[in-house]
């Protein structure tokens, strides 16, 4: 059975707009990611506890703001586990994880901040 030529038509009109719209929010999505990365890699590791928890905010709460829908399709990515703000850290951590290499050394890092913190104090 053969396709009509109008048909045809009709129906990429109707797909392609939908594909279309994952790839750009698959572009939206890897913007926001290598914004985020480049913020991420500037931080100074050896910078104090404060210093380097100001700057990730600083960082996550830019990407945020300038890339809205990219988050938007982030926290459409499957199903959540708890807040969306905490599943927007953890799928962010993912993204940073997965295409930064930058992010694991300050991972680390943070990793170090948060046992410090965790620990009772008087103990080292």
């Amino acid at each position: 059975m053969r396709i009509p030529p109008c048909f045809a038509f009709v129906l990429c009109l109707l797909v392609l707009p939908a594909v279309e719209g994952h790839a750009q929010s698959g572009t939206q999505v890897e913007r926001l990611s290598m914004d985020l990365c480049g913020c991420v890699e500037a931080i100074d590791r050896q910078g104090s506890d404060e210093r380097i928890s100001r700057a990730l905010k600083s960082c996550l709460e830019d990407a945020v703001v300038t890339h809205p829908a990219a988050v938007t399709a982030v926290l459409q990515g499957g199903p959540t586990q708890g807040s969306k703000a905490y599943e927007l850290g953890r799928r962010l951590g993912a993204l940073l994880g997965r295409d930064c290499p930058g992010y694991g050394l300050l991972r680390l890092r943070l990793r170090e901040i948060h046992d410090q913190a965790a620990r009772p104090k008087g103990t080292t």
